[in-house]
């Protein structure tokens, strides 16, 4: 056969399958333009970047030594009372909570003062659906129906703890005896803090958009709506302030703990993130527009500069002519003088100077004093000025790890954005500062830190684990405060002084004994200075 002809027929021979695979190419190819159009499609409504997230498992891994899939199930992540929100709404442990959302829900439909009924209330969560939805980092196969009943239960639970009614569960007001309860939430006020402690996990979120409508619909009358909407100047009952207001009451601490006025509430995006502004605001100043610290060095050469145009320094040092006292021969010698003179005081560098301080310990040894600060504005207002470090007292209490974890990780899952980066820079100075137990005890004694937790190994050890847990450390708040420090430490002066007292004014002996050899040692002088004087002047 020919040879053309064989191809021919071996051609007409592969047609058929060709088509056939050309027909699956074009099936698969349809079928992948439609999973993608689906896929991407529940995307197209995100119009800003969620703030409601999964906590990374490599942050759930660093709670334990070995990986354990059952142990970081329970976790400082995750709740254990209540599940808000879709993350952990199967959860088998948290069940029992779910029947009194529903008596929350009953009781605000029977005594809210607008008498919105439940109708009102899921028309209005149904139209906040889609916004709602991109809130989370996932996409959940919740129907419309059950994510809008589920943002009513969650949210009436929630609001229900905030205003501190959890006793309104066991006694209705349309009951004339106690509700049957089996023993889970009485009494209410023993886990009124693990309650608002889970309000306060990453993952136990819904919108602070949904709490702010049932709050209106609920619990504000016609009047308080009007006050809000025209931003009258009087006492205004916000979401936010009665949020923290029962946080306040939940997590003990300073006043200026909670000294934060939301001016927009729609910028809050749910309950974790308002106590996250409550604390870190205002928030510490650009270092862009904070004028660069004078050195020491730099103070020294201004002071004798003074000093030269001044005409205090001797004749023979000064030229007659003054403005041209820089370019001449004796001004050359005096800088270099002095430059002799300070270079055994002045600081050593140090290539590291920003990237940390040292211990508790060792900025002592330094002549670094440190005092609570009680006039502070913010929980992050460390400031260091004339060798002292004041820095705002921290309260540890059994949830103070829990929530600072919780708020890293939020600051973490943000990618790390300047405006979100305040309490792990914080965790990270802290972790820098306690280095051992002799560090905590004197942070302790100086009322810095107030340890509700027990022993001082698990105060070092809660710094420990939060600092471990910091992944990006970029555009740190608190660079400029670290090289003041460090300048500080490495001025060879402050050391000698600090050594000074320690050694010769450390107790009051030591006191006395040195007054009473400069008193000895003026004595002798004035008796060696008369005895020499009246060898050479008999007569005087």
């Amino acid at each position: 056969m020919d040879p053309l002809q064989a191809s021919s027929a071996h051609q007409l021979k592969l047609t058929p399958h060709r088509a056939e695979i050309e027909v699956k190419i074009n099936d698969l190819g349809k079928s992948m333009e439609d999973e993608m159009t689906k896929k991407t499609q529940s995307n197209q409504w995100r119009r800003e970047p969620c703030s409601i997230f999964r906590v990374p498992t490599y942050l759930r891994w660093s709670s334990f030594r070995t990986y354990d899939p059952k142990k970081m199930r329970n976790g400082p992540y995750d709740p254990r009372f209540i599940s808000i929100g879709p993350f952990h709404r199967e959860n088998p442990q948290l069940q029992p909570m779910e029947e009194f959302k529903w008596h929350a829900l009953r009781f605000f439909l029977s005594n809210n003062p607008k008498k919105t009924t439940l109708h009102e209330c899921l028309v209005k969560m149904k139209e906040l659906i889609p916004r709602a939805r991109s809130c989370y980092s996932e996409t959940f196969q919740i129907s419309d129906e059950d994510f809008a009943k589920m943002m009513v239960l969650d949210g009436c639970i929630v609001l229900f703890i905030l205003n501190e009614r959890l006793e309104d569960i066991v006694l209705l007001p349309d009951q004339q005896q106690p509700a049957e309860n089996n023993g889970a939430i009485a009494p209410a006020w023993p886990i009124f803090r693990s309650l608002v402690a889970d309000l306060l996990l990453l993952e136990n979120q819904i919108p602070f958009f949904i709490l702010d409508e049932l709050f209106k619909l609920l619990l504000l009358s016609t009047d308080d709506e009007k006050t809000l909407a025209n931003n009258d100047d009087e006492e205004k009952e916000t979401l936010a302030n009665v949020a923290l207001g029962t946080l306040i009451r939940a997590y003990p601490g300073k006043k200026y703990f909670f000294e934060y006025e939301p001016k927009d509430e729609t910028k809050i995006h749910h309950l974790l993130h308002l106590f996250y502004l409550a604390i870190a605001l205002p928030l510490v100043p650009d270092e862009s527009t904070v004028p660069a610290p004078e050195g020491p060095m730099m103070k020294f050469k201004k002071m004798m500069s003074n000093l030269w145009q001044r005409g205090f320094l001797p004749s023979y040092l000064r030229s007659t002519n003054r403005a041209s006292a820089s370019d001449g021969p004796m001004m050359t010698k005096f800088k270099k003088m002095m430059g002799d003179l300070w270079r055994p005081l002045r600081p050593r560098p140090s290539a590291s100077q920003s990237k940390g301080i040292p211990s508790v310990t060792e900025l002592k040894k330094a002549g670094v004093k440190f005092k609570p600060k009680n006039n502070a504005n913010s929980f992050l207002d460390v400031t260091f000025q004339k060798g002292v470090m004041e820095i705002p007292t921290l309260i540890l209490y059994p949830y103070t790890q829990t929530t600072l974890r919780n708020i890293i990780a939020f600051e973490q899952c943000l990618g790390g954005d300047k405006r979100h980066t305040h309490i792990s820079h914080y965790v990270i100075m802290m972790a820098f500062l306690i280095g051992d137990g002799t560090d905590i005890s004197t942070l302790m004694d100086e009322e810095i830190v107030i340890n509700w937790l027990g022993s001082q190994e698990e105060v070092l050890g809660v710094f420990k684990q939060l600092r471990s847990e910091v992944v990006d450390t970029s555009n740190d708040k608190f660079a400029t405060l670290y090289n003041e420090v460090n300048s500080y430490r490495q001025l060879q002066l402050h050391k000698y002084r600090e050594i000074l007292c320690s050694d010769y004014f450390g107790n009051p002996w030591s006191i006395i004994s040195v007054i009473a050899a400069i008193v000895l040692f003026v004595l002798t002088f004035l008796q060696t200075y008369y005895a020499v004087y009246t060898t050479y002047h008999p007569n005087s």
